[in-house]
C-alpha cells in the first residue's frame, strides 16, 4: 500500500514540496535545523473551540513548564473531585501499526484501562486525537464519571489545532467533546511526556498495547498520507546511513563546507565516477592518476596525486567514516584537503 501511495503523491508533493522539485538538485539543498519556541493554552469546555482560559505556557522545553504542566493536575483539577483521563498515542518506529492509549481514573479510586488499534498505516497525530476521542465517548457512558473531567494529554500538536475553528481533521473529536460538554464540565490539560507521571506511562504502555494489536486497513486522508511517506522515507534513509548521527557536526559547518561534505556523503558530485556512470558525461570514470575510478574514496584514502597533501592533513591512517561523519573538526579538515586538491566537487 505504500508503494501505491508513493507513487500516487510523488507528483503532487514535488510540484508542492521545494525539497522535491524535478528541477533541483539534492545536492543543492543543506538541512538546516530550526528552533522555534511553541506555546500552550488551557482550553475548557463548555466554551467555544479556541476560547483561551487560564495562563499561557511559554514553552514546553523549559524544565519549569513542565513543572507546571504536572503540578496543575493537582492545584486545577484536583483528584477529589475530577475525573482524570490520560490519553497517548504509538506506533512501530512511527511509520506504522498506530495505537491509542487511555487510562482513566475516577474520584472513587475506580479504574478503565483501554487501548484502540488505529490502523496499518496511519500517524502518530491521528493516534493521539483518536485516544482522546474515544476517551470521551467512554466517559460518557461511565457510571463512575464525575461532572468535572479532564484530559491529560502530550499531544500538543493535537491540542493547538483544536483552538483553530479551520481545522477539519478533527471533526470526529471536536464533535465527541461538544456532546461530551453538554452534560459535563470538561478542560484539556497538556503535560509532559516520560516524567514519571503515573498516568501519563499507563496511557503510553497501553498505546504500544494496542499497536501490537490486530490492525485494519483505514483509509488515510492526504495530510496523513504524505506524514507516512515521509517517515517511511526517513526510516529507510536511517538504515541504508548507519554512520548518521543526531547531533551531526555538519551543521555547524559553513554553507561551503557543507556543500562539499554533503555531495561526498551523498556521492552526487562533479568527480569522474558519478559524471560518466550516473550522468554519461566524459569517457571513462578514471581518475587523472589512471590507478582506479576517481570516487570519493579513491580521492581520500588512495590517490596517489594527493599523497603527500592527505599526509600533511592526516598525520594517522583515517578511516572514511570519521572524515565524512566525524567530529566538527574531522568536517572541516576533510572539506580543507577537497578545497586543496583543485577537483571540481
Amino acid at each position: 500500500m505504500l508503494e501505491m501511495l508513493k507513487t500516487t503523491l510523488l507528483k503532487r508533493l514535488r510540484d508542492e514540496q521545494a525539497g522535491f522539485r524535478q528541477d533541483c538538485s539534492c545536492t543543492d539543498y543543506i538541512a538546516t535545523m530550526r528552533h522555534r519556541h511553541q506555546t500552550f493554552t488551557d482550553v475548557a469546555y463548555p466554551l467555544s473551540f479556541g476560547h483561551v482560559a487560564g495562563a499561557t505556557i511559554p514553552n514546553r522545553a523549559d524544565p519549569q513548564v513542565a513543572d507546571r504542566g504536572v503540578a496543575c493536575r493537582y492545584t486545577n483539577y484536583p483528584a477529589t473531585d475530577w475525573t482524570h483521563v490520560y490519553t497517548d498515542g504509538s506506533a512501530e518506529k512511527a511509520v506504522r501499526n498506530f495505537g491509542a492509549g487511555i487510562y482513566i481514573k475516577y474520584p472513587g479510586g475506580e479504574e478503565d484501562k483501554i487501548s484502540i488499534p488505529t490502523g496499518v498505516f496511519s500517524t502518530n497525530y491521528k493516534a493521539e486525537a483518536t485516544a482522546i476521542q474515544e476517551g470521551a465517548a467512554h466517559v460518557q457512558s461511565s457510571p463512575h464519571s464525575t461532572k468535572n473531567i479532564v484530559f491529560l494529554t502530550d499531544a500538543l500538536s493535537v491540542l493547538q489545532a483544536l483552538k483553530s475553528s479551520k481545522n477539519k481533521d478533527l471533526n470526529d473529536l471536536t464533535s465527541a467533546l461538544t456532546s461530551l460538554s453538554q452534560t459535563h464540565t470538561i478542560a484539556l490539560q497538556w503535560i509532559p511526556s516520560h516524567c514519571n507521571v503515573f498516568g501519563n506511562e499507563t496511557a503510553d504502555l497501553l498505546a504500544k498495547k494496542a499497536a501490537a494489536l490486530q490492525q485494519n486497513d483505514y483509509t488515510t486522508t492526504y495530510s496523513e498520507a504524505k506524514t507516512i511517506i515521509h517517515a517511511q522515507q526517513h526510516e529507510e534513509w536511517l538504515q541504508e546511513q548507519p554512520n548518521h548521527v543526531q547531533n551531526d557536526a555538519y551543521h555547524a559547518l559553513t554553507r561551503a563546507e557543507q556543500v562539499v561534505i554533503l555531495r561526498l556523503r551523498t556521492g552526487h558530485n562533479r568527480l569522474n565516477h558519478h559524471l560518466y556512470t550516473k550522468l554519461h558525461i566524459g569517457t571513462s570514470d578514471q581518475c587523472t592518476c589512471q590507478t582506479g575510478g576517481q570516487t570519493v574514496i579513491h580521492v581520500l584514502q588512495h590517490c596517489p596525486m594527493y599523497e603527500n597533501l592527505r599526509n600533511l592533513m592526516w598525520p594517522q591512517d583515517t578511516p572514511m567514516a570519521q572524515k565524512l561523519y566525524g567530529s566538527l573538526e574531522d568536517l572541516r579538515r576533510t572539506a580543507t584537503f577537497m578545497s586543496e586538491t583543485g577537483l571540481s566537487i
